[in-house]
């Protein structure tokens, strides 16, 4: 009797307990709840940020350990710094000991930010990086569902991105190599898809059609493994791999390459008003502080022209540091000979030239023509060297030439036009020119010199 009474008696408590919890799961369940939860985490946000936080709905599902949001602005109203769709949060089943939060997923459907960031006041320190924000809590999988961003800078630079998409997952979760890098600080793999940018800086807008990035982040800042990054110009591609240490002050170790139209780069320099055709192709790698790197490798033009010169075709290994450019070599082939050069670039608010070519049975006639005089009634080979200085943007370039000279004619017609066999006017066996040379936006001169040679008269 005495056990049957104990039994009635557990198994009512139990279905007690059993009650109320499940009444409790129903109750934070409920809209009454949703509201509440909405309350406090608006006041918690006023009190961190000074910033009104606006939630149109809240919801708990307390089995998932889930909450999330609808309609969230953050910031005065009428002009929010940040807006979303949905934000949807859950919590890790176990949580590490300390004061780090651990969420098992983030999600933010169609996040806008909208910000300008103030100038700082001299004086005032930096804040600490990394900031003790990115210790409190940690994201196993963040994802960014259709975002957009317009943020000014404090120099009134303004960064405009039509549409954001990212997903992050831990380090570990990965496939492939990038799983087995060695443990350290905590990292996550991150996927970057911008689409539909722009930015706007001293009254030019670089428009940027789409964009990518996929890394693994150490979230102590202390290093980005660039697996890609890529950008999709208008007439320009770009692309880069390596990696990026200590993001607070950064230094890159990075290979890059691009490829883009000659007129696509003029306008990125500026010189959007330049008549040029052609082709860039390079290759480079970049190394030092973000703020000033030293850049090298190869680039290579095809088939250019700039402002009626036509380089053509041409090979340069070149070096860039501070505000110099280093050509630490130049090949530009021609019709049976070739040009190989040297030269350092200064940049300010003038270029600077510094050159000197070598001519290896280099055509006159074409030479010429690449500097904006077709149709010469002149041909010979032409084998030497020329040294220039001055600027190259304005151009003015003086310097001197010291040239020998094989099989120069005079001829009743255009030098491309010429056929063996034919009679020229005059012709030069072999001579040798030493001049100064004056290249301006006029056609190339030749000022002042000396030539010397033997003439073989026809008749």
């Amino acid at each position: 009797m005495v056990l049957g009474v104990k039994r009635k008696v557990a198994l009512a408590f139990v279905a007690v307990v059993l009650a109320t919890t499940g009444g409790a799961v129903l109750a934070l369940r409920t809209s009454w709840a949703g509201e509440r939860l909405c309350a406090l985490a608006q006041a918690r946000v006023r009190q961190a940020t000074g910033l009104h936080l606006a939630l149109s709905q809240c919801r708990v599902e307390p089995f998932r350990l889930e909450v999330s949001a609808r309609d969230v602005r953050l910031g005065p109203e009428g002009a929010p710094v940040f807006e979303a769709d949905a934000v949807r949060v859950r919590l890790a089943p176990v949580q590490a000991l300390g004061k780090r939060l651990e969420l098992a997923e983030l999600t933010l459907t169609r996040p806008r930010v909208t910000a300008k960031l103030p100038q700082a006041r001299p004086g005032t320190p930096e804040g600490p990086c990394p900031p003790p924000l990115l210790e409190s809590f940690q994201i196993h999988e963040l994802r960014v569902d259709g975002g957009a961003v317009d943020l000014t800078l404090p120099g009134g630079e303004r960064v405009v991105v039509g549409r954001v998409d990212v997903r992050s997952v831990p380090v570990a979760s990965r496939r492939g190599i990038a799983a087995l890098a060695p443990a350290g600080a905590r990292r996550a793999g991150l996927d970057v898809v911008l689409s539909a940018a722009r930015v706007e800086a001293g009254g030019k807008v670089i428009a940027v059609d789409e964009a990518l990035l996929a890394a693994d982040l150490s979230l102590d800042l202390s290093r980005l493994d660039v697996h890609l990054a890529s950008a999709e110009l208008p007439g320009v591609s770009v692309a880069a791999t390596g990696t990026v240490e200590q993001l607070c002050r950064p230094r890159l170790d990075l290979a890059a390459s691009l490829r883009g139209d000659l007129p696509a780069l003029l306008a990125l320099l500026g010189r959007s008003g330049t008549p040029a055709e052609g082709l860039v192709v390079a290759d480079l790698a970049a190394v030092g502080p973000v703020a000033r790197p030293e850049v090298k490798g190869e680039v290579r033009l095809v088939d250019a022209v700039i402002g009626g010169w036509r380089p053509g075709d041409a090979t340069a290994q070149v070096r860039f540091a501070k505000s110099e450019l280093q050509v630490e070599r130049l090949e530009v082939p021609t019709l049976g000979g070739r040009v190989t050069a040297h030269a350092r670039i200064g940049f300010g608010r003038e270029v600077k030239l510094d050159a000197e070519a070598a001519l290896e049975s280099v055509e006159l006639g074409e030479i010429l023509a690449r500097l904006k005089l077709p149709g010469a009634w002149v041909m010979t080979r032409v084998t030497g060297k020329v040294r220039a200085s001055g600027t190259a943007w304005p151009l003015k370039l003086a310097g001197e030439a010291g040239l020998d000279l094989a099989d120069f004619r005079v001829l009743g017609h255009a030098w491309d036009g010429y056929r063996s066999g034919e009679q020229p006017f005059l012709e030069l066996r072999r001579s040798r020119v030493d001049a100064d040379v004056r290249v301006d936006a006029a056609p190339a001169q030749l000022e002042e010199g000396l030539l010397a040679g033997t003439i073989a008269v026809p008749g």
